[in-house]
């Protein structure tokens, strides 16, 4: 397992556009990575929303089965209008890559098999990849810089059967109807108010 200092000097030496040229020295700004499947609705929504919150932070977001290039849905851009969060017109979906969970100090899956994925595909850096339920409950609070918090967590060892999910509001089963559009934005709302809730309390602790 990667430990917090190789962490650091690794992700030094891919990303050192946020380093000064001290060595080993922390980031400006610490990266975190939203983690979902398309990189299409709830991973944007926790970037947009923890981006706001904190500008001291820097927040990034991929899927785990993304297909590349694909603009927001319009009901992922409902959700974020309708909890006056700005729409990221630009957002084009990626997929998770190495880089990607070398350079975070913090990969936040929004499920079980999200952080199931970056542990099985890239299990040196699974010290750092946790559902947002269980972190916005569990990351602990202090001084320390927080690639140091987290390495302390040992995340690649935490049950993954203790960490809450959002779900997909992609996956939620809407009969057919005549109201079906409204439904299925209301599910990407409710999600959207889910994420706003967790994210503030994960931004309490970073």
């Amino acid at each position: 397992m990667m430990n917090s200092m190789q962490g650091r000097e690794h992700h030094q030496k891919i990303y050192p556009e946020v380093y000064p040229d001290e060595r080993n020295s922390l980031p400006a700004n610490p990266v975190i990575l939203m983690l979902c499947t398309g990189n299409a609705a709830r991973s944007v929504m926790a970037e947009v929303l923890l981006s706001e919150m904190r500008t001291d932070i820097t927040v990034l977001s991929a899927g785990t089965l993304a297909v590349e290039g694909q603009p927001l849905s319009p009901r992922t851009r409902h959700a974020l209008e309708y909890i006056d969060m700005p729409v990221p017109f630009h957002h084009r979906s990626r997929a998770l890559t190495a880089d990607d969970v070398a350079t975070a100090d913090l990969v936040v899956a929004m499920e079980r098999g999200h952080v199931r994925y970056v542990r099985r595909y890239y299990p040196d850096v699974a010290w750092k990849v946790a559902t947002l339920g269980w972190l916005a409950e569990e990351l602990p609070i202090g001084p320390e810089p927080l690639i140091d918090r987290v390495a302390s967590l040992y995340l690649d060892e935490v049950d993954l059967d203790m960490q809450p999910e959002v779900s997909d509001p992609a996956d939620v089963d809407i009969p057919d109807s005549t109201d079906r559009l409204s439904r299925e934005m209301q599910v990407y709302v409710d999600c959207a108010l889910e994420l706003r809730d967790l994210v503030q309390k994960l931004e309490g602790r970073l």
